[in-house]
């Protein structure tokens, strides 16, 4: 039974198997001295109040300080892997999230693809392996569309609906991710509506009031200490700022993307756009054959989200990482190579010879890619003098 089980999804266990070692290896190779040090962000990391005191006092970022009042606890000396411990949970839980994202959106095989581009891109690396509530901002947009594809296709029970909410909720608490979750509701209305409808029971409307309890009372806590804080949870600036500036910063923001980053060895090398070439040709490509989709509810949401993902970048220059934008930007060059592959299957639909070679040019495209980021990681940034000074903190 087992062994035909293992005959029949081979290539499923294969990925999974492949999945499970790159995380790994992603996650904790030398995680503790990959570096000589720990970045002054991550000294500050690792003297935040936490458990629920601090919790209390600061609802905001609650996923990754939750993971992180565990694992300070838990560790007699905190040490650089225990700093940067959560964030690798949290990018790890980003990596698989965005695997089932795609499933769910185009099938297995494209999320096979999608899933080592996206696991190997050197920002996710860095955010993942970093002591920072970036990573946090990745985690945030994949799962909001997890769950709105997840409310959008299928016929949920209460009770996982509740859960869904309660999750979304736990999300919002991050500083401007309100802003998604309120995108996502709009495009999908109806399905809410109908999913909120099955709530007319008794077991139904405590099931929905349990999952508001927790995110709504930490929120109106949070608020009623300090009015202003509004902004925080927001991401409004509270400084006064101009419209020409924001309009500079938006411009920032596509060129850190698309053309050159600003310099931060913390968390970047060089000066290098956080798409490499092959990643923006799929990006130009995946556009292309999504803008032909406008009116589908799953494009507009993915679309709009980006464009909301760099408002809030541009707004919030030092505290919004640029991970936000990833989960948006890896699911249209996603769709971009995928395109590539199937306008080949259209020119050659009967020769295996011609199709296996297609096959390969885009294995070779990811392999290509995957390389490239991951050398930029783990060999020029790890190696760069420029980098290595800023981790100059022992620990």
């Amino acid at each position: 039974m087992l062994l035909k089980y293992i005959k029949t999804n081979k290539t499923v266990l294969l990925f999974y198997l492949a999945s499970i070692l790159l995380f790994v290896y992603i996650g904790f190779f030398r995680l503790s001295y990959l570096m000589p040090g720990i970045a002054k962000p991550e000294l500050a990391t690792s003297r935040l109040i936490l458990g629920w005191h601090g919790i209390l006092n600061d609802p905001l970022n609650l996923v990754i300080n939750i993971i992180r009042s565990v694992v300070y606890k838990l560790a007699a000396h905190k040490t650089a892997f225990d700093i940067r411990l959560p964030s690798v949970l949290i990018g790890i839980s980003s990596m698989i999230g965005f695997y089932f994202l795609l499933k769910s959106y185009y099938g297995h095989k494209t999320a096979i693809i999608g899933s080592f581009l996206f696991d190997c891109t050197a920002l996710l690396l860095h955010l993942t392996r970093f002591a920072s509530n970036g990573i946090e901002y990745v985690f945030s947009g994949v799962f909001i569309l997890l769950i709105n594809s997840y409310i959008s296709k299928k016929n949920l029970n209460k009770y996982i609906f509740s859960l869904l909410i309660f999750s979304l909720l736990i999300i919002s608490l991050n500083p401007g991710m309100l802003w998604l979750v309120i995108l996502g509701i709009i495009i999908n209305l109806k399905e809410y509506l109908i999913n909120i409808k099955k709530l007319k029971n008794i077991s139904g409307i405590i099931a929905i009031i349990l999952s508001l309890t927790v995110p709504v009372f930490l929120l109106v806590w949070y608020l009623i200490k300090n009015p202003l804080n509004i902004l925080n949870y927001l991401a409004i600036p509270s400084h006064n700022w101009r419209v020409v500036s924001f309009l500079k910063d938006i411009v920032i923001t596509l060129k850190n993307i698309f053309v050159f980053n600003s310099a931060n060895p913390d968390l970047w090398l060089g000066r290098s756009p956080i798409l490499d070439s092959l990643a923006l040709i799929s990006f130009i490509i995946g556009s292309y054959y999504l803008l032909k989709h406008y009116r589908s509810s799953r494009v507009r949401l993915i679309y709009l989200s980006l464009i909301i993902a760099i408002l809030l970048i541009a707004l919030n220059q030092n505290s919004i990482s640029l991970g936000l934008v990833l989960p948006f930007i890896y699911i249209i060059i996603t769709v971009g190579i995928t395109y590539l592959l199937q306008a080949w299957y259209k020119v050659f639909p009967f020769n295996p010879v011609a199709r296996f070679i297609g096959l390969t040019l885009i294995i070779l495209i990811v392999f290509l890619s995957c390389l490239y980021n991951l050398r930029s990681y783990f060999i020029a940034w790890a190696y760069n003098p420029t980098a290595r000074s800023a981790f100059y903190i022992k620990e």
